[in-house]
């Protein structure tokens, strides 16, 4: 929930840098960026001319390679290898275009099953053509290789009578764990073919996915809630193949300060754009401080504080440097500008040095810590204006490129008067320090882990963008994906796994709890990382040193919930989907203070959260006084309010043994990911064991998306390893 107050105040405030090196990540620019040119063409007559067309073609393309991982234009290093005829037998460009158009089809109608028949009356050969029976050869191929990469055919698919009935007398399999990646897992074995029996410890399936019935009938999930709807990810796939009905939850967020005001806008719109350029500098920057070894948020945070005045001074020697010419033409309004620059910045030349020096004396220790401080404290009364202003004039230097005429110029240059103005001021300060602790905590709650450990690379896999995620919430519930997805294969529930070994004399593995033993050639291990950290369950042959080593150096999310049924909805006048307390400025371990407040769309329901540091506050408390700080922290914001709660459900994922986490801390170290991954080959050809979840998944990790996308992964690598088999 912490991603939708992210994403409502960072992500239209500045874009953030997209690594081009990538060229998945340059694809996915150039989707923003087409689909920023069809915003602009929707309110005109264009809208429907040629050009107009031909764009929504290449964003609809563009979308279909993004969310299969694939470029549009040529082929990835896995078809490359698949494929070594392409460029000698067929090009490059007609395996691309086959492809294209194979996933395109099926996105489009994919609540159908796409079969191999289908896909070659796709393409009907031109008069002209000679080699029939060569393209419908690589159709085919195409075709095989999309659906045992499982980017097509996956989900529920209602239209059965088109879908193959495999014969299901192939290998066994034995996935261990119901939580959403061990479903779909084994949704897509059954359907390849495969003996399935899923075993889960708990009395119920979903695994973090829990959805419960209050007193009155309404269905709340007190686990994961919510999903981001980019577009057309595995996840909305889903939803739209089980027709579940979806609200969207509001993108508003409303925030209050310590007196209680509603807090002023100027702040709310300027601070995030320093916060995000501070990230962006300091995640992605070309000098030798960026992306330092072992940094933590916490300590970047301190360190772009530091660099504030040489960056401000950078930018307006560039300004007046590169604008010399406009300065001349509008000389009266830019020597005002230039005045009320100069009386923010006057004491810049006696601090140039204070970041680089800063550093230095750190990591030499030549300066003692209480020096630092006061150090730090005499440069904070001007920083937070000359921080507001290297941002204006950022912006302003961006905005030129555009500029039409000259009453455009006096636009951007009163407003850049206007903020140093408003922010040459002892509060500034202080609003700065409160919305950033509003957004520190977000990150807190996303990643399950105080800035004050959190890895600072850990915030390149946060899904910054120049415009609003969407997100969603299942109207009765996430459980509703869990029963669609809980059909045509076996299911076990109460079945503790202790034990999965390989015996050699069987070529089997064995797996066994208490008072069970199941016998299988494959086994899809889908249990939490919690569980797996803890060594609940013995493997033998033991683990490969790579995946305890990772498993080791993984961490897990904490997560405390407290959610409150009322009679009414009470907010919805607001319209908003989160409401904030701010920290109180002279009370910072004010835990009713500062809270957020989550509103379930479209039912009477507020979800308080506790998460990073504010979780190890109340560690110890009792769920009765948890129960009684949360709903003072709902008090203190809705206070003209008599407000009486109907019931609460305290959540504690720490707690549940057979989960022991809410989620993987998000990281950005690939091989940790890969790592734990990776499947466990043993001395045979009919046996493997294959990891699924969360946290194996590179992309949204701790994301319900994830666990998914790691269900169908793991499906993807049997189909591939077992391909001799299964003729898949």
């Amino acid at each position: 929930m912490a991603e939708l107050i992210l994403t409502a105040l960072c992500s239209e405030q500045l874009k953030y840098a997209l690594s081009t090196e990538d060229e998945l990540r340059a694809q996915l620019a150039e989707q923003t960026d087409k689909e920023e040119w069809l915003g602009r063409l929707s309110g005109s007559d264009a809208a429907t001319d040629t050009y107009s067309k031909l764009l929504e073609d290449e964003v609809f393309l563009l979308k279909i390679g993004n969310t299969a991982g694939l470029p549009l234009n040529f082929l990835c290093p896995s078809e490359k290898s698949l494929f070594p005829e392409v460029g000698d037998k067929w090009s490059s460009e007609e395996f691309v275009k086959i492809r294209n158009k194979l996933l395109g089809t099926w996105y489009k109608t994919n609540s159908a099953f796409l079969s191999l028949g289908d896909a070659i009356k796709l393409f009907k050969t031109s008069p002209e053509s000679t080699n029939t029976n060569n393209k419908e050869e690589l159709i085919k191929d195409i075709y095989n290789y999309l659906n045992r990469k499982q980017l097509i055919n996956y989900g529920v698919l209602h239209l059965v009578d088109h879908e193959p009935i495999y014969d299901v007398s192939g290998p066994k399999a034995v996935v261990i764990g119901a939580g959403i990646a061990g479903l779909a897992c084994a949704k897509q074995l059954t359907r390849m073919g495969i003996q399935v029996l899923v075993l889960e410890a708990n009395s119920l399936t979903g695994g973090r996915i829990q959805t419960i019935e209050s007193p009155d009938g309404l269905k709340i999930d007190i686990g994961a809630s919510m999903i981001n709807a980019e577009w057309k990810n595995e996840m909305t796939i889903l939803i739209d193949q089980c027709k579940i009905g979806v609200d969207i939850v509001p993108e508003k967020v409303i925030l209050m300060d310590h007196k209680k005001d509603l807090f002023n806008e100027n702040v709310l719109t300027l601070t995030p754009k320093i916060f995000m350029e501070d990230m962006d500098l300091l995640l992605f920057g070309d000098d030798e401080f960026a992306n330092l070894p072992g940094m933590t948020v916490k300590k970047a945070l301190d360190v772009a504080y530091e660099r504030k005045d040489v960056l401000a001074e950078y930018l307006r020697n560039k300004l007046f440097k590169e604008f010399e010419d406009a300065f001349a033409l509008e000389q009266s309004e830019f020597m005002k500008a230039y005045v009320m620059l100069t009386n923010v910045l006057k004491e810049w030349n006696g601090r140039k040095h204070s970041f680089n020096e800063y550093c230095k004396a750190e990591a030499k220790k030549l300066k003692s810590e209480c020096l630092i401080k006061q150090k730090e404290s005499a440069a904070r009364n001007s920083l937070i204006s000359n921080l507001i202003t290297h941002v204006s004039l950022k912006k302003f230097e961006i905005s030129l490129d555009n500029i039409q005429s000259l009453d455009e110029m006096h636009y951007y240059m009163e407003e850049l008067v206007e903020s140093i103005n408003f922010y040459q001021n002892t509060t500034s300060d202080l609003s700065y320090c409160q919305v950033k602790d509003i957004l520190v905590g977000c990150i807190e709650g996303m990643f399950g882990e105080s800035v004050e450990t959190l890895p600072l690379s850990a915030l390149k896999t946060m899904p910054w963008t120049g415009r609003r995620s969407k997100f969603i919430t299942c109207q009765n519930g996430m459980q509703d994906l869990v029963e669609c997805l809980k059909d045509g294969y076996q299911i076990e529930t109460n079945r503790v796994v202790k034990k999965v070994s390989y015996s050699k004399s069987e070529d089997k593995y064995i797996i066994s709890g208490d008072n069970f033993t199941e016998e299988a050639n494959i086994v899809v291990c889908t249990l939490p990382i919690g569980v797996l950290k803890a060594n609940d369950v013995v493997f033998e042959p033991p683990l490969p040193e790579s995946k305890l080593e990772a498993l080791n150096k993984s961490k897990i999310a904490l997560k405390k919930e407290v959610i409150f049924e009322f009679e009414n909805m009470f907010w919805d006048k607001h319209k908003a989907g989160a409401f904030c307390n701010l920290p109180n400025p002279f009370n910072s371990t004010d835990v009713d203070s500062f809270g957020t407040i989550f509103a379930v769309p479209g039912k009477p329901v507020l979800v308080v959260s506790y998460i990073g540091a504010k979780l190890s506050t109340i560690v110890n408390w009792s769920e009765e006084k948890v129960v009684s700080r949360a709903f003072q922290v709902i008090k203190n914001f809705f206070e003209k309010q008599t407000l009486r709660y109907k019931s609460v459900f305290v959540k504690d994922w720490e707690n549940e043994p057979f989960i022991k986490g809410y989620h993987i801390v998000p990281t950005e170290d690939e091989s940790l990911i890969e790592s734990l991954a990776k499947s466990v080959s043993v001395d045979s050809k009919r046996c493997k064991l294959y990891f699924g979840g969360e946290h194996t998944n590179r992309d949204c990790q701790g994301t319900v998306n994830a666990a998914f996308c790691s269900g169908l992964r793991v499906a993807g690598e049997i189909a591939s390893d077992f391909n001799d088999v299964l003729n898949y």
